[in-house]
């Protein structure tokens, strides 16, 4: 995972690397405090973002339908250093989900656009070990958004991605942040193509969240069971600002209907999380 973001004042980079088979999970930021007033990046998900503080920087730019993300930080205490390079496919004439969400409060909103299901190559290092991508199995989403959030605010997201019988497949699971009832962001994506979802519904034990999930869209479009093999936990509380998030990943398996053909779906590896946050 790798981040550039602002909030508020603070700007900061970060990159998080977890490995499923040793159930190791590292990361390491840098920040920056600057003017809340402007925001420190460009108005558009194709524009270059960059970020650099002293040795470190974060850095995404899109190219000739590709999308490169470069980074580059330091060792510090006990984060390891990171360093790598990923090449993502985004042709923009493919779809994407693009979303407006108001909250209560008038002039309060998120927009986002969620490009997902990108073939990715490339490698990284973190210390003094190297992850290669590899072609053809590897993908990602590239989560652009920006708005005015209310002080507390939380949500609901799941993503998969994979190849089934020789298509790409990727579905994106979404609510609870702002008022989503003119459009979801739930959605299918079948070789570049978008086939939108109304509601979805969701069930897992919130005590016991490594227990199987089950998702269904109200139309029948879409019914998975998602078999968890990871839970990434972290709270912070500092005061004025608070955030707890459970993300689990895991495997996807069922059925998504698609043109009226169904398209049977066996372990696509993807994440399913919470996040509550107050700032």
């Amino acid at each position: 995972g790798v981040t550039i973001a602002q909030l508020g004042s603070l700007v900061f980079g970060s990159v998080e690397v977890i490995d499923y088979k040793t159930r190791d999970q590292k990361s390491s930021l840098f920040m920056e405090v600057r003017s809340k007033d402007q925001s420190t990046f460009p108005a558009d998900p194709y524009g270059k973002t960059d970020f650099r503080r002293k040795e470190n920087f974060v850095s995404m730019e899109f190219k000739d339908r590709r999308r490169t993300i470069a980074f580059s930080i330091a060792a510090a205490g006990p984060a390891p250093s990171f360093a790598g390079r990923i090449e993502l496919a985004d042709d923009p004439r493919e779809d994407s989900i693009a979303i407006t969400r108001p909250f209560k409060e008038p002039g309060q909103f998120f927009y986002e656009n969620k490009i997902f299901g990108m073939p990715a190559t490339g490698s990284l290092k973190m210390g003094d070990k190297t992850y290669t991508l590899p072609e053809g199995k590897s993908f990602a989403i590239f989560d652009w958004g920006r708005g005015i959030w209310p002080r507390e605010s939380q949500w609901f997201w799941g993503q998969a991605a994979g190849v089934v019988d020789g298509r790409r497949v990727a579905v994106n699971l979404g609510h609870g942040y702002g008022d989503d009832s003119r459009g979801s962001a739930n959605a299918i994506l079948l070789d570049g193509k978008l086939y939108k979802l109304h509601r979805v519904d969701c069930r897992f034990d919130p005590a016991e969240r490594m227990k199987p999930w089950t998702f269904a869209s109200d139309d029948g479009a879409l019914k998975l069971n998602f078999e968890p093999i990871y839970q990434q936990h972290s709270k912070q509380n500092i005061g004025l600002a608070a955030a707890e998030l459970f993300k689990i990943h895991g495997w996807y398996s069922g059925t998504l209907v698609v043109d009226g053909k169904t398209l049977f779906v066996d372990r696509l590896l993807g994440f399913a999380e919470h996040m509550q946050q107050r700032w």
